[in-house]
């Protein structure tokens, strides 16, 4: 597939027309695509470009740059092919040989998930990221990249079997319009798969994710409340509301100095989330946790990469699952599901026949 065939003017929807330097097969490495109503767009390093800066996302620039492996896997870990099906609820091998939008694709991530199954995968991103993407990527035929924004998306409308952003609508101006926006590029049928950042997640899995645990196998917070069973779990769900109030302030009041910090300082100080790790892991230090906002994540390196990534994006929103699928319910979207990985939703765009039943 050439990429620039599907592409559209983000402007006017108009078609482009491609003026090759240097091209590798179908696809151009260096060039122009121009449109008749005066717009040009560079490709430079096989990626075309819809925006001129990084804009709002420029510390996903720098953090993607330094961590371009971290996240990818590998022979021995598997941890993002099995977080891209917690947090859709598809699995990679269901989208062989369909076309697949990635929102947000950073370094490739999820796109190497959903490529490596057999998926023909488009992959944007606002940062410059996506040289980091194309570094990882850019030599699979099946995996074609553009640095472009999503509210203002070069593609015609109805292209995509299936669109996915993982982690990264949240970090948008307005998660709500940004979301709702992708529906317009389902084809009939398709499926449409966002996960963001939860607004109250203890009480979330004390609602709707304590009946997956048995009372041994329960995390340690969950267990006393699970052994007094609908009650226990019902009493400390309002205490849990309260905790995660307090849990959001400490990250806002976190935020507010990372955010204020240079991006490479931050970065450096960062690197103290490895030995911290290891102190909050005590119970008796637990609690501290809803103050000093550090990644938990076992692999230093993600520690290190997931902290930063909290501390310092401009934008930052949260959300619950129910007002999730009050956007895809008032997109139209059906078949609407809450995946287990807190906040997963996922919907389906009417077909014809569907819609006019």
């Amino acid at each position: 597939m050439s990429l620039a065939r599907r592409l559209v003017c983000p402007e006017c929807r108009g078609t482009l027309e491609t003026h090759a330097e240097v091209s590798e097969g179908d696809e151009i490495r260096t060039g122009t695509l121009s449109c008749a109503c005066g717009q040009f767009y560079p490709v430079r390093d096989g990626v075309p470009r819809f925006v001129g800066t990084d804009s709002y996302v420029d510390t996903f620039s720098f953090q993607w740059r330094k961590h371009r492996l971290t996240q990818l896997d590998d022979a021995t870990r598997k941890e993002s092919e099995e977080t891209f099906e917690l947090s859709t609820g598809i699995k990679p091998e269901d989208l062989a040989g369909k076309l697949v939008l990635d929102v947000g694709c950073g370094m490739g991530r999820f796109s190497d998930v959903v490529s490596r199954a057999g998926a023909e995968t488009v992959g944007i991103d606002l940062s410059y990221a996506i040289d980091a993407a194309q570094d990882n990527l850019g030599g699979r035929p099946n995996v074609h990249l553009a640095q472009a924004d999503v509210f203002r998306l070069p593609f015609q409308t109805g292209t995509f079997d299936c669109i996915f952003s993982i982690g990264v609508l949240h970090h948008t101006p307005d998660c709500r319009k940004a979301t709702m926006h992708l529906m317009r590029y389902l084809r009939p049928g398709g499926v449409l798969a966002v996960w963001l950042y939860p607004k109250y997640k203890l009480d979330m899995m004390f609602r709707r994710g304590a009946e997956r645990f048995a009372t041994d196998g329960a995390p340690y917070v969950l267990r006393a409340p699970l052994r007094l069973g609908r009650f226990g779990v019902a009493v400390f769900s309002r205490g849990a509301i309260w905790l995660d109030r307090v849990n959001n302030f400490g990250n806002a009041m976190a935020r507010a100095v990372g955010r204020r910090l240079p991006v490479r300082l931050l970065h450096a100080l960062c690197y103290g989330a490895v030995p911290l790790y290891h102190v909050l892991k005590l119970r008796p230090f637990a609690p501290l946790r809803l103050f000093i906002k550090i990644s938990m994540h076992p692999d230093p390196e993600w520690r290190v990469l997931d902290t930063f990534d909290n501390l310092s994006a401009r934008y930052q929103s949260r959300h619950t699952c129910e007002e999730v699928e009050g956007w895809f319910k008032e997109g139209g979207l059906e078949e609407i599901a809450w995946q287990p990985n807190f906040v997963g939703v996922r919907g389906t765009k009417p077909t014809k026949a569907s819609s006019s039943a």
